[in-house]
């Protein structure tokens, strides 16, 4: 009987949490509600944080210009500023949603021509599970003992950017996106003549096996496919390539059953 009660009141209490977001939307302005709508989308359902949100891929990457450069506009490309401004609406209503397992963070790039700033989003257990799955290789890049607790908590706290936790290698960045292990090595070596290696020497050699990994065609389903290079014929590669499109027929099925901007904020809050 004890049993039936508490579950009784969890689901009563679960209840209340998706209320309360759809109360919260209904009391933005509609306008501003559409403006969040067009951002979350192109965070979650175009750069890939839905599959941090409902998955396993410790952090996803939404990067824009902080002003449109000029050959963009010529060229009829997008435009950078516009998302910013949609963020700007964002920051106004942050404060209404608590996010307890999740980082949703904005800074800058560090190597551009234009001015880049970055949406990063992070998912806390995943983002911990990862470091410390890789802790060695994580320490040896970053030449200093890590506690993934810390470092998430310093990122949290903002004693230290995300970008600046990882010194922007682009081995660490490929890993905490999801990309894994041997795809990261793999691109970092395609771009920098450096001499580290990590891993037995026919790593070299599939080089030129670095393929577009995702599905670029178009399909009724609302959510992008995760997109990046990779040795396709890597025993890593084709295990991700069934994770990803698993997650993706489920998130698709997810978002199916209701409001896009309303599920996504229940699940990112709760």
């Amino acid at each position: 009987m004890l049993k039936i009660t508490l579950s009784l009141l969890l689901l009563i209490f679960s209840f209340i949490d998706a209320v309360n977001i759809h109360k919260i939307l209904n009391n933005i302005p509609e306008e501003d509600r559409e403006i969040l709508r067009s951002l979350f989308f192109t965070i979650f359902c175009e750069d890939h944080a839905c599959y941090t949100l409902f998955g396993d891929k410790p952090i996803s990457l939404s990067g824009h210009f902080a002003y449109t450069p000029p050959e963009n506009i010529l060229e009829g490309m997008q435009c950078g500023g516009i998302f910013w401004k949609k963020w700007e609406v964002w920051e106004k209503y942050s404060h209404l949603f608590q996010i307890k397992k999740f980082l949703l963070l904005k800074e800058e790039s560090w190597s551009s021509d234009h001015k880049i700033l970055n949406v990063i989003f992070i998912n806390k257990k995943e983002f911990i599970k990862a470091i410390t799955k890789h802790l060695f290789l994580f320490e040896h890049l970053l030449e200093r003992k890590i506690i993934p607790e810390e470092m998430l908590e310093n990122i949290e706290l903002k004693k230290i950017s995300f970008t600046n936790s990882i010194a922007n290698n682009q081995i660490l960045w490929g890993i905490l996106l999801g990309y894994g292990k041997h795809n990261s090595i793999l691109y970092n070596r395609r771009n920098y003549s450096d001499s580290f290696i990590l891993s037995d020497p026919p790593l070299i050699n599939s080089l030129i096996q670095l393929k577009y990994f995702g599905d670029y065609s178009i399909t009724p389903l609302p959510i992008a496919s995760v997109h990046f290079v990779a040795d396709k014929e890597h025993q890593e590669t084709k295990l991700l390539e069934k994770k990803y499109e698993r997650l993706r027929g489920k998130i698709s099925e997810i978002y199916s059953k209701g409001d896009f901007l309303e599920i996504t904020l229940e699940s990112v809050v709760n």
